[in-house]
């Protein structure tokens, strides 16, 4: 089996929750459940969170392939 790595080049190496949800194309609620969930690292700057690039990118990768049902 071949595994193939994806590069993934975002413009930023750490982005405020709105900049960091656009670059994904998920909203901030999102974000904050994938936090809460421990999918996720969100960082501080002070009090101020800041996601880093290759968190999200990350994250985005570990998401599922396919579909999830409906219940």
């Amino acid at each position: 089996m071949t595994t193939t790595q994806l590069a993934i080049t975002l413009p930023f190496i750490a982005a405020e929750a709105r900049e960091a949800a656009a670059a994904v194309g998920f909203s901030t609620k999102t974000l904050d459940e994938a936090v809460a969930a421990g999918d996720l690292v969100r960082h501080y700057k002070g009090r101020k969170p800041v996601y880093l690039a290759t968190d999200l990118a990350e994250w985005v990768a570990s998401l599922p392939t396919e579909k999830q049902q409906s219940a």
